[in-house]
């Protein structure tokens, strides 16, 4: 199936995957189209419970009963102390007032995409705020969420909290992986190019994240994500077909790999 990118709406967290790389950038390098080049960086949202409430809120009222019900401390007896006994609901409520607004941007493909919230997988549920996503679902015909830290935390999390919380319904899977990790799970020292042979080691793991997506209904696609100075014959042809998906996406082009062929792999 093909859909025009103007069709989709990019529905991602802050941060929430491979955080430490993402505070620094260099864009406007791909010729005129792509703007003036130029470095930048930011200073990521550090995760906590309100972001993670702020994130599956879906509106105000439901935001300031998320926050009433915050456990905060234990009395001498054991007994929950929540935010709404502290009288503390309506000033967080009000901090937040602008933070539960999506912020729509532009990516170098002109393609829309709504930045929201940063619950980081590891300790919330690591995907766009549901804010976020019901407003792009408003908008476009299909809505490509991210969900950060792998098949194991922000996929599994999705499916499971996320995804009913909402009311959204799954039509996708799309399970992104790099030739760069993929030869460090094989055991590679570094990522340089060549070392096809632990490229091909690291499949094993590109395989239980596949079975991941399996488990919670999924057939995945899988894009492998190839950096512009890799060597063209570190392109994974075969390599959805040895790690059990039937087709690939080369992430550097979009093109489609066939699993059948092996061709520049050796």
């Amino acid at each position: 199936m093909r859909r025009s990118p103007a069709d989709c709406m990019l529905s991602a967290p802050n941060g929430t995957r491979h955080a430490g790389l993402m505070t620094s950038s260099a864009v406007g390098l791909g010729g005129r189209a792509n703007g003036p080049a130029r470095e930048d960086s930011c200073v990521i949202t550090a995760a906590s419970e309100v972001m993670a409430i702020l994130g599956l809120a879906t509106g105000r009222a439901d935001l300031k009963q998320r926050l009433a019900r915050m456990l905060v401390a234990l009395s001498f007896d054991d007994k929950p102390i929540t935010a709404q006994d502290l009288g503390a609901t309506g000033a967080m409520a009000a901090l937040l007032k602008d933070a539960i607004k999506p912020n729509l941007v532009q990516t170098t493909e002109n393609t829309p995409a709504l930045i929201h919230t940063g619950p980081f997988a590891n300790i919330a549920h690591g995907t766009a705020s549901i804010i976020a996503t019901n407003a792009s679902l408003r908008l476009c015909d299909w809505t490509v969420i991210e969900a950060g830290f792998g098949s194991d935390l922000g996929a599994e999390k999705f499916v499971d909290l996320v995804a009913p919380l909402g009311g959204f319904r799954i039509d996708g899977c799309v399970l992104v992986a790099t030739l760069r990790a993929l030869k460090h799970q094989g055991g590679a020292p570094d990522a340089r190019r060549g070392m096809l042979r632990h490229l091909w080691l690291g499949l094993e793991n590109l395989h239980r994240h596949i079975e991941n997506c399996r488990t919670l209904g999924m057939e995945p696609v899988v894009a492998l994500n190839r950096r512009t100075d890799h060597d063209r014959r570190g392109r994974p042809r075969g390599a959805s077909g040895r790690a059990g998906s039937g087709r690939a996406v080369d992430g550097h082009g979009c093109d489609l790999c066939d699993p059948d062929v092996d061709e520049g792999v050796d």
